[in-house]
């Protein structure tokens, strides 16, 4: 979502909870290798909200319900 280095700032947290919202997006991988801050707030917020499916590092489920 951020790119080869994860400093692509092209998907902002809002738009990341509206695609949540409206059941276009169930998955993500988080991981540590970005620095932009916008993934940052991205990162901070899936690891809160989502939940850590087990057996895959860094991979979380979202669902409709978990945006606030």
């Amino acid at each position: 979502m951020g790119g080869w280095s994860g400093t692509d700032e092209a998907m902002t947290l809002a738009r990341l909870k509206s695609l949540v919202s409206a059941g276009k997006l169930h998955y993500i991988v988080v991981s540590d290798s970005g620095q932009g801050s916008t993934n940052s707030e991205i990162a901070t917020w899936v690891e809160k909200n989502g939940t850590a499916v087990s057996d895959y590092e860094g991979l979380y489920r979202l669902d409709a319900s978990d945006v606030g």
